[in-house]
């Protein structure tokens, strides 16, 4: 006999108010035949003793499933709180018991019939019935719940999809402030549940995550590590030490059927801020980062505008190359800032440059982190004429650009290779390289001072692989800035962030490839996958 179980906890067992002998119980309303039954189950089940033999459970399982037809809804509700009270919790006795279960709501009290809908929770079966009646009754009834049967409903109902946000605006008011006495999983749960209908202010999940322990819950399974991750997303609370093992823990291809397009930007923001302290997020995130960019390609026509730039900023800083993703969000951005509300042309304003640009230089990385041979204009991501609208919207001496400018510059030098290939000339004025040409002349420090030694050592590396490739390069230290400077046959320095490189001899005839170095984490450049 195979059994569908699953032995899943949902806080502390509700302790009804049943009379002190079953058979007294079951006498009311049932049937002659089933009290002998249903008395030898219920004294059976009382008289296991841990450790509980699965043979036993699996045989008083199949007795009970048999009084299916006999047994009233409180009978029903006895036999559940027994079973669950072992910690057992059957999904074939859950279907067997079905047909009686649909009418607890109407028939028992909320205690008794709560605690049937957690017993279908903990085995997993979904009774559309039984929730759909709990959901109806209680959208008025809520305020007679104690707080612990309201975060109990709460956290059943939101299992299966029925949880409303009438009912989570009570479970809110009722914890804040967030009282004592429920215990660090319960809360854990509730808050859970919270997220998935996306109600709550920051500062109440914050509240809550001060009040629990995520390493100390005990949750189990991908999806839980999933639902977790989404309540820190949710919370904009910086724990990088928790981010980091549940990043560790969870399959990046589960957090992606579950992320909600409204919860994906807070997320991906998360995973980027988490890898600017541990560094080695940038290794152990990239899987993560990299299903979460199937999950913006799926979901860029649900997305704001105000969502694409975190996703982009922090899909581009893990170098994650997804051309589809990048295309639909740049599609996206293009229809949300082209046209306003009175049908003028609002494309490269200030406000959509915050949105294009972002998008546009995560896009352009992408594309030549991909290591494609085709450089030429015609096969990059993102037309020419767009890339030269935005480099032409703003220059590199207004304030109001300044926190772009480092992406416009990446842009720019990605424009004039693309130009050079394609033989364009740089004197033409509407060209795109001389929309180009002021953005690459604006300096930018390669080395930041709290990531110094870390950068350091991402250009050893770098030297390294252009040694393997046939460039022979040296390292010198400057004694000015102690900035790093490059000297080699072939290399040298030039601008703080910029390297010309040349193969073999030096001479006139050999024309060097200028690059720019945009530095990472040492472990990422030794990911196999990484380009």
């Amino acid at each position: 006999l195979t059994q569908r179980v699953r032995a899943v906890s949902w806080g502390q067992p509700w302790r009804f108010a049943w009379p002190q002998r079953e058979a007294a119980t079951c006498a009311q309303g049932a049937p002659a035949a089933s009290v002998g039954g249903l008395s030898k189950v219920l004294t059976e089940l009382r008289g296991l003793k841990p450790p509980y033999e699965t043979l036993d459970l699996v045989r008083l399982t199949t007795e009970a499933a048999k009084l299916s037809d006999e047994l009233n809804c409180r009978q029903l509700a006895l036999l559940l709180h027994r079973f669950g009270n072992l910690g057992w919790h059957s999904a074939a006795l859950c279907e067997a018991l079905s047909g009686r279960a649909e009418k607890a709501v109407l028939e028992l009290s909320p205690a008794e019939w709560i605690g049937v809908l957690q017993y279908y929770t903990s085995a997993g079966y979904h009774q559309a019935a039984l929730c759909q009646e709990a959901a109806v009754w209680s959208r008025e009834g809520a305020k007679e719940l104690h707080l612990h049967q309201l975060v109990a409903l709460g956290s059943s109902l939101a299992h299966f999809g029925h949880l409303d946000k009438i009912l989570g605006e009570q479970i809110i008011r009722a914890l804040s402030p967030v009282p004592e006495g429920l215990d660090n999983d319960s809360l854990l749960r509730i808050a859970v549940a919270l997220v998935s209908i996306n109600i709550g202010r920051r500062r109440f999940y914050q509240d809550i995550l001060r009040c629990t322990s995520m390493e100390a819950a005990h949750l189990d399974g991908q999806l839980w590590q999933a639902h977790l991750l989404l309540l820190l997303a949710k919370a904009e609370m910086a724990k990088p030490s928790v981010m980091l093992g549940l990043v560790r823990r969870v399959d990046p291809q589960v957090v992606r059927q579950a992320v909600p397009a409204f919860l994906l930007p807070l997320l991906v923001r998360q995973l980027h801020a988490a890898a600017l302290v541990p560094e080695v997020m940038l290794l152990d995130g990239r899987p993560l980062a990299l299903a979460l960019s199937q999950a913006a390609a799926a979901a860029a026509g649900k997305l704001r505008a105000t969502h694409l730039v975190p996703i982009a900023n922090g899909l581009g800083f893990y170098g994650i190359h997804a051309p589809e993703c990048y295309e639909a969000m740049w599609r996206r951005a293009t229809k949300i800032t082209k046209r306003g509300p009175d049908g003028r042309d609002y494309a490269y304003d200030r406000g959509a440059l915050q949105i294009l640009v972002p998008v546009a230089w995560a896009s352009l990385t992408s594309h030549c982190a991909s290591g494609s041979t085709s450089t030429k204009s015609t096969d990059l991501p993102i037309e020419a004429a767009e890339l030269t609208k935005l480099l032409r919207a703003t220059s590199p001496k207004d304030l109001r650009a300044k926190n772009l400018r480092q992406q416009l510059r990446q842009i720019a030098l990605c424009v004039l290779q693309a130009e050079s290939v394609a033989g364009s000339r740089d004197g033409e004025p509407k060209s795109p390289a001389a929309a180009a040409a002021p953005w690459v002349k604006v300096k930018k420090a390669f080395f930041s001072k709290h990531r110094e030694s870390r950068q350091k050592r991402v250009l050893r590396e770098w030297l390294k692989r252009l040694k393997e490739r046939g460039v022979r390069t040296e390292m010198v230290q400057t004694t000015v800035d102690d900035a790093f400077a490059l000297r080699a046959h072939g290399v040298r320095s030039t601008k703080q962030d910029e390297v010309q490189v040349a193969l073999g001899s030096s001479g006139p005839e050999k024309k060097p490839l200028l690059v720019t170095v945009w530095a990472k984490h040492a472990a990422l450049l030794a990911a196999a996958d990484d380009p």
